[in-house]
């Protein structure tokens, strides 16, 4: 019984304990809880100003720099090279027949030759209004001079010839001034105005007077596509060669003077090119032997237009036209010879679609009277001229060039062979040619 009253007396005791400590819990989280809440709801304190102290730079030292001036180098003067070398086996066969077709003897033997042609052009800008040019060549110009075969002539291959030297001076973008040995390309005035001074189809502006004529030129470029020019010199200026007519000895105490003007266009975005000349060459009195041809100071006037059309990129057209008109002499006859010629010209293939060039000419000229109206007046017989060019150029590379040529001459009567027969015919009948055979192999830098 006392065992059972404290056994209940212990539970009891525990009971009682464990109650005390769960509402000491209850109380603490109370406590806890009533804690949190006021710290939520107390506000956040007000920020504290930063005060940030300004600390002033100090001022900056002027220091004197030297400042350094770059010394723009000059693009003048502007020096261009550019030059030419060639060798030309060339064959030449004369032919002549009478009034009936039958061949009769030559007036001349064939010939054949290995010619050699150069050149060498420099050109200095020395500043943006002046230019220098210079231009040296073989002896024989663009003719070539013939080192072997028939006519050779090896003292050449060491001669110097300076056939151009001339200044241009730009004095303003449309007024340009050239003196000097000029350049002067060929063109139809100039050479039928040289066919007929010279009774040789072969003979032409460039290789009778080597491209050259000491003077002054006077060009005034309208637009950048158009210029106009007048031309004013000497003729006999760089190489005179000995005239001869009917085969007399000739001797010309004066030189002959030119003026020329033309001009160089261009329409249609360059595709079309025109260049119109005319000259007036001005000469003395001719002393054949003991005679003197009075020309009255009478001008030989020569007239031509050249075009130029590209049609489209491989094919390209070339045409002119051109007239001689000469007084010579007392007897008031006057002789015209007119000119025309056409020219297709085929580019194509390679990478570039340069490696080939095939061009065909086909020119003809008809003169009003057969021979010098001083020498024969009474031969006004017309004499009609076929010419011939086709050139066949393969361009190896962009510095050499093979080029295949052959140039024929035929015409019907008394017309520009008595140069080589050494004698007039009044109407004659028969027929000449000259045909011309080469290859050239050109090599430029």
């Amino acid at each position: 019984m006392k065992k059972l009253v404290g056994i209940v007396a212990l539970s009891l005791t525990f009971s009682l304990s464990a109650q005390d400590v769960q509402d000491e819990a209850v109380m603490l989280e109370q406590e806890m809880s009533d804690e949190s809440a006021f710290i939520q709801e107390e506000p956040a304190p007000a920020p504290v100003p930063v005060i940030i102290a300004k600390v002033e730079e100090p001022a900056p030292v002027a220091v004197k720099l030297e400042e350094k001036k770059e010394e723009k180098k000059s693009e003048y003067p502007k020096i261009k090279q550019s030059g030419a070398v060639s060798f030309t086996p060339r064959m030449e066969i004369l032919g002549s027949n009478d009034a009936s077709g039958d061949k009769i003897d030559n007036p001349a033997a064939n010939q054949r030759r290995l010619m050699l042609g150069w050149s060498y052009k420099l050109s200095v800008a020395v500043n943006e209004k002046l230019d220098l040019n210079f231009r040296l060549s073989e002896p024989s110009a663009e003719a070539g001079t013939a080192i072997a075969g028939s006519g050779s002539n090896l003292k050449n291959m060491i001669a110097v010839y300076l056939p151009n030297a001339y200044f241009t001076w730009k004095a303003a973008k449309v007024f340009h001034l050239s003196g000097g040995l000029l350049n002067i390309a060929n063109n139809t005035a100039l050479d039928l105005e040289t066919n007929w001074s010279e009774k040789d189809p072969s003979k032409v502006y460039g290789n009778q007077y080597f491209n050259s004529l000491a003077g002054l030129d006077f060009a005034f470029p309208v637009t950048p596509s158009a210029k106009i020019f007048l031309t004013a010199g000497i003729v006999d200026n760089t190489n005179w060669n000995k005239l001869e007519i009917a085969g007399a000895d000739t001797v010309k105490p004066y030189s002959d003077g030119r003026i020329m003007v033309g001009a160089d266009l261009s329409l249609a975005e360059k595709k079309v090119s025109l260049r119109p000349l005319i000259s007036v060459k001005t000469r003395g009195d001719l002393k054949i032997n003991d005679s003197t041809i009075n020309s009255d100071r009478k001008p030989v006037i020569a007239e031509g237009i050249d075009m130029s059309f590209k049609i489209a990129t491989p094919f390209s057209l070339n045409a002119n036209i051109g007239a001689v008109q000469d007084n010579l002499g007392d007897d008031k006859e006057r002789y015209n010879l007119i000119g025309a010629g056409v020219e297709p010209v085929f580019t194509f293939g390679g990478e570039n679609s340069k490696l080939f060039t095939i061009r065909a000419k086909y020119a003809f000229d008809i003169s009003s009277n057969g021979a010098d109206s001083a020498v024969s007046k009474d031969n006004d017989k017309k004499s009609f001229t076929n010419h011939i060019d086709a050139r066949f150029a393969i361009a190896v590379n962009e510095k050499m060039s093979i080029v295949p040529r052959l140039r024929y001459w035929q015409n019907n009567g008394a017309g520009w062979y008595e140069r080589t027969t050494k004698a007039y015919v009044d109407n004659d009948e028969r027929s000449k040619s000259l045909a011309r055979y080469e290859i050239a192999f050109i090599a430029s830098f």
